[in-house]
């Protein structure tokens, strides 16, 4: 076994206690979402020190950034995950509103969706707008480049991102999983105009 206090385990054991103060955070917020609260509340339960905690994270925002972006990588995962089980590029696509409807049924999905996240936080805080842009780019660009693998214009992708985009907000203030299944017949209509090559839409 390797000594605790050897050099080459420092990294580890950060990332580890890094880890460990994410979980407990992200347990709160799950429970009582993003309103205006402390270091303190939010670490209560992670088993960290004070001094362990401000070690990693050295202001309430850094933690609350780093809990929202594992967040989302998890959740970039999740769709991905469920994108990968189709062939058909224009299935993966359209997979990702099934993955949106179970989402939306999820217990927690009020205080995880990312637009209420956001708007919790306060969007007119600089680090806020940029966290919720760079979030919003790396979804669209996934599904721009679904897009674009099954031969659908780019531009189509975006509009499909967007429509995924609206329907959580929906989902979110109107406590109905309902709209993903919307958008995904609205997103299946804008790749039924351009494949029939109808002239009705300029892409």
């Amino acid at each position: 076994m390797i000594p605790v206090n050897n050099p080459s385990t420092v990294p580890l054991l950060m990332e580890g206690r890094r880890q460990q103060i994410l979980d407990g955070a992200d347990a709160y917020f799950t429970l009582h979402g993003f309103r205006p609260t402390t270091m303190s509340q939010a670490t209560a339960d992670c088993g960290a020190s004070e001094e362990e905690i401000f070690s990693v994270f050295a202001s309430l925002d850094l933690l609350t950034e780093a809990v929202v972006d594992r967040r989302h990588l998890v959740w970039m995962g999740r769709v991905q995950d469920c994108c990968d089980k189709f062939d058909a590029s224009h299935d993966k696509v359209l997979s990702i509103f099934g993955f949106l409807e179970r989402w939306f049924a999820e217990e927690a999905y009020k205080t995880t969706v990312f637009s209420t996240v956001y708007t919790s936080l306060g969007i007119d805080n600089p680090w806020v707008l940029q966290m919720a842009a760079r979030h919003v780019k790396a979804f669209t660009t996934m599904v721009e480049d679904l897009a674009v693998s099954g031969g659908l214009p780019r531009s189509l992708g975006t509009s499909i991102a967007i429509l995924a985009e609206g329907a959580q907000v929906t989902a979110a203030l109107t406590t109905d999983p309902s709209p993903a299944r919307e958008a995904r017949t609205a997103a299946a209509m804008l790749i039924a105009v351009y494949q029939t090559d109808l002239d009705v839409i300029h892409f």
